[in-house]
């Protein structure tokens, strides 16, 4: 976003006139600071999504949160990466986690080893903040690895929990499943099986589901977005056409 330092002020400027404050390009520079290694349209829907949502002025950290989101760079949250990495104590378990999780658990790991399940917790969550705010910081896209285990059954239910929680696609999952397992990157081909047998929808119908609401959402998103995009352009104009108005009269 480096050459869209005069639109992403215009932004600033309807946040600013939209929460009653003052416009103050010290913070519009501060905010730039941190910003401006995203696209425009990136910032830009962040903004519009913030609109929905927010009751006080945004903070870098509330805008750069929403990207995240919106692109699918979500970190979990603490407590849910220290279940999955507390797996990693058994060999038999397959592991499936971020860079940052791993990196947390070899620091827990020390302390786990002393017996100190709290410690080892504590620990952890820890080095787990710290290296997803270092991530964040740098624009580090999440990268997740496989850690398989030799249990093939457990293998299996943790492939398919990361498919649940977004660590893994279908597609990726397919690497890790041994067929014809009854995985979820396979339940459209078990459509037919499952109306035979008697099972209304079963996950497949589950999954379509999930799907159908998804894409609801996301075209309800689209025309919301589209409308207060609009409606803060046209906010702007009219303030600075007032600045000018204001300007020329004082002059």
């Amino acid at each position: 976003m480096s050459n869209n330092k005069k639109q992403f002020t215009a932004l600033m400027y309807g946040l600013f006139n939209t929460y009653g404050q003052n416009f103050n390009q010290t913070q519009v520079d501060v905010y730039w600071n941190v910003l401006s290694r995203y696209s425009h349209d990136q910032v830009t829907q962040a903004f519009n999504q913030y609109l929905l949502i927010g009751k006080r002025f945004p903070r870098p950290a509330d805008i750069i949160e929403l990207i995240d989101n919106a692109s699918g760079n979500r970190h979990m949250e603490a407590s849910e990466a220290w279940a999955i990495a507390l797996s990693a104590n058994d060999e038999a378990n397959t592991v499936v986690w971020t860079d940052e999780m791993h990196k947390a658990w070899v620091v827990a790991k020390n302390v786990m080893d002393l017996g100190d399940e709290v410690g080892a917790r504590r620990a952890f969550i820890e080095s787990y903040g710290r290296l997803i705010q270092e991530s964040i910081f740098n624009c580090k896209p999440i990268s997740v690895t496989v850690s398989l285990g030799f249990d093939k059954t457990k293998r299996i239910q943790a492939i398919n929990n990361a498919v649940f929680t977004g660590l893994l696609s279908e597609a990726e999952a397919k690497k890790y499943l041994p067929k014809p397992e009854n995985t979820f990157a396979m339940l459209e081909n078990k459509q037919d099986d499952e109306k035979s047998a008697g099972i209304p929808a079963g996950l497949f119908g589950i999954k379509a589901m999930l799907k159908a609401d998804k894409l609801n959402k996301q075209e309800k998103w689209k025309v919301e977005q589209s409308r207060l995009h609009e409606s803060l352009r046209k906010r702007y104009e009219q303030q600075l056409s007032e600045l000018n108005n204001e300007a020329v009269a004082n002059g």
